[in-house]
């Protein structure tokens, strides 16, 4: 299946009109074989016996013309050449005349073959016979390479079709005597009985093509109005992700994308109270708690053991820290910024200059590229993860590329790295391995959840993996809109 998948057309439209122009194609080729195959057994048994007829008429003349005595047969020829000719064009000739023979298929092969097999049936033993079909202009009518077609018009008037569509003939020599060879050359009953045995020709083709294209023609308009609003709603769909605002989704369609639209929008209200409600509740708890911890160590004052009250006041400093992480997370997450058109590069320059002021090593390269997207949720990713490469080593590389369609923020630290089976828990809250709280006892472990779940809003992803060399690398990679 998925390697089907690779050829399918990723669009839904695409996939509908691919699924039906197949399915029409197929079902038109499975008719068309068939109904071809009957017309072409049809056809090769009417030219079968079409030919077999000729024979026997072929047989009659040759017959006749054995017959009469050697002087008389040019007066018989002159005689019947002069009144326009008869079912076929005659002519004596010393030897048989070379003929170019039409190259064909079953059809062609065996008309020929029921002739021969008709004319010697007829004659009897003794005879021999050359039987060939070919088209007129092609034809020689003695050794000489006279054309049947340079011939005087009279003498063919009724034994070929030269004119304006010419037909092909059926040329038979025989041997009458020793020194001679009569040539008859004369149309099928049914002269182009060709056209027959060939279903497949271009005016037929294109009789096939039309129902395709009228199908395709009415299906278009009907499945961009199905995949249309469903385009709409998936977009819609992006930009609530990514907590941007979105166009309206019209209210026309089918019954069941009006109740796909119902769902996304209700879906999105919920979301949004649920988001509101968060942030209330975490602000609320913070507020609780910040005031009976600010009490706690007022009363700390009053303890009397030195050694208890320093070891009182550093649980509720953490307690207090624990609690600011909690509601800065919540914070920090929150869907409430507009995206607009930012140059990333300007933005990174400004967090550089920053880091360098503190004394800071950090190497800067980019290439200009300006995005749409938040501001302060990209300043507040990049900012988490510097912080991090700072906290891990002494030394920060930070690129700015574009890859495909992808803006990537590259940064590098140089410090001992992470092992890679414990890569994929950095991103989980409140996890920090051993080397961390070694080179950073302070952290809580949210600064990567919370700089992941900043950039998913974003509509991107942040990919750790370590150096080939030293150190960690984290890539923050974001879609060109």
């Amino acid at each position: 299946m998925a390697a089907i998948e690779r050829w399918l057309p990723r669009s839904l439209l695409g996939r509908m009109l691919l699924t039906l122009s197949v399915g029409i194609l197929f079902t038109q080729a499975a008719v068309t074989l068939t109904w071809t195959s009957v017309l072409q057994a049809e056809a090769e048994r009417e030219a079968s016996e079409a030919a077999r007829y000729l024979g026997q008429a072929a047989a009659s003349t040759t017959q006749y013309f054995a017959t009469l005595p050697a002087s008389h047969q040019p007066l018989v020829i002159d005689q019947l050449l002069d009144m326009g000719g008869g079912r076929f064009f005659f002519q004596v000739n010393s030897e048989p005349v070379s003929i170019t023979a039409i190259e064909g298929g079953q059809v062609i092969q065996s008309t020929v073959a029921s002739f021969r097999q008709s004319l010697l049936g007829e004659l009897g033993p003794g005879y021999e016979v050359e039987a060939a079909l070919a088209w007129p202009d092609n034809v020689a009518v003695d050794s000489s390479g006279t054309k049947l077609t340079e011939v005087p018009r009279q003498w063919t008037e009724f034994s070929t079709l030269l004119q304006p569509n010419p037909a092909p003939v059926m040329i038979a020599q025989v041997k009458i005597n020793q020194s001679q060879w009569l040539y008859l050359a004369g149309l099928m009953p049914d002269p182009y009985f060709l056209e027959k045995s060939q279903p497949l020709s271009l005016e037929r083709l294109t009789l096939q093509i039309i129902p395709l294209l009228t199908v395709l023609f009415l299906l278009v308009p009907l499945v961009r109005s199905v995949t249309g609003p469903l385009a709409q709603l998936a977009n819609a769909a992006e930009s609530f992700g990514k907590g941007q605002q979105h166009d309206p989704i019209p209210e026309h369609g089918s019954e069941e994308f009006l109740q796909l639209r119902q769902a996304l929008l209700s879906m999105e209200a919920r979301i949004q109270a649920f988001l509101s409600d968060r942030q209330r509740l975490f602000s609320t708890i913070s507020h609780d708690l910040r005031t009976p911890i600010t009490r706690l160590k007022l009363r700390t004052e009053f303890i009397d053991d030195d050694e208890m009250r320093e070891s009182l006041h550093e649980d509720l400093d953490d307690l207090a820290q624990m609690v600011t992480a909690a509601l800065r997370s919540v914070k920090e997450t929150a869907l409430d910024e507009n995206a607009q058109p930012i140059a990333v590069h300007e933005l990174l320059n400004h967090l550089v200059d920053g880091y360098r002021l503190e004394n800071r090593q950090i190497d800067f390269h980019y290439d200009p590229i300006t995005l749409t997207t938040k501001q302060l949720a990209l300043k507040r990713a990049v900012d988490n993860l510097l912080s991090n490469a700072f906290n891990y080593g002494k030394k920060v590389d930070l690129r700015l590329f574009q890859q495909a369609n992808e803006m990537v923020i590259y940064i590098r630290d140089f410090g001992p790295g992470v092992p890679a089976e414990q890569l994929e828990f950095l991103f989980r809250p409140g996890v920090r391995l051993n080397h961390g709280r070694e080179q950073n006892h302070k952290g809580l472990g949210l600064g990567l959840s919370i700089t992941s779940t900043l950039v998913k809003g974003l509509g991107g992803k942040v990919i750790l993996k370590n150096h080939e060399t030293q150190g960690l690398v984290a890539e923050i990679r974001l879609p060109f809109n």
